[in-house]
């Protein structure tokens, strides 16, 4: 399945068996599904440079999104979420595409949109790359009250993927 259509079939699932509000059930499934736009974004329009990032973050042992930050001074998700908001888009969607790499700095305290996309990404990289999620804000879930709702989200998505 394309990372796109799982992520967001994962942020799909996960907000359904966290809210009954449907507005946000959606949101997450569009956002997932478009979280990654900036990077297309970046490989059509800077294809070099961001050849150069995804090159630095092997190198370095970085996250891709960190290697843009020292390149671009920006990132796919702030690059997506822009592109996403001049289309009209709601918000939730726009914040989600936005901080799916950095929840930490997310200013709503809930579960979200935002929340169903970062959860939903990190656990599609686990499930591939066998191991604990990589970008996983397990702080900020635990913050939250939801600590304990991963492995919930684990199987859900796994029965996906």
């Amino acid at each position: 399945m394309d990372h796109s259509i799982a992520v967001g079939a994962c942020a799909k699932k996960i907000a359904a068996v966290e809210t009954d509000n449907k507005t946000m059930i959606d949101h997450s499934f569009i956002a997932g599904i478009l979280h990654d736009i900036g990077k297309l974004v970046l490989a059509s329009r800077m294809q070099e440079q961001f050849d150069q990032a995804i090159m630095l973050a092997r190198e370095q042992n970085i996250s891709l999104r960190d290697a843009e930050l020292q390149i671009f001074h920006t990132d796919h998700g702030s690059i997506g979420a822009y592109l996403i908001g001049i289309w009209g888009l709601p918000g939730a969607i726009v914040e989600a595409i936005a901080f799916h790499h950095c929840l930490v700095e997310y200013p709503e305290q809930a579960f979200s949109a935002a929340l169903a996309v970062h959860v939903a990404d990190a656990l599609y990289h686990e499930n591939r790359h066998e191991g604990v999620a990589p970008g996983l804000n397990l702080e900020y879930l635990e913050r939250l009250g939801l600590g304990s709702r991963i492995e919930v989200w684990r199987n859900i998505c796994a029965e996906l993927l």
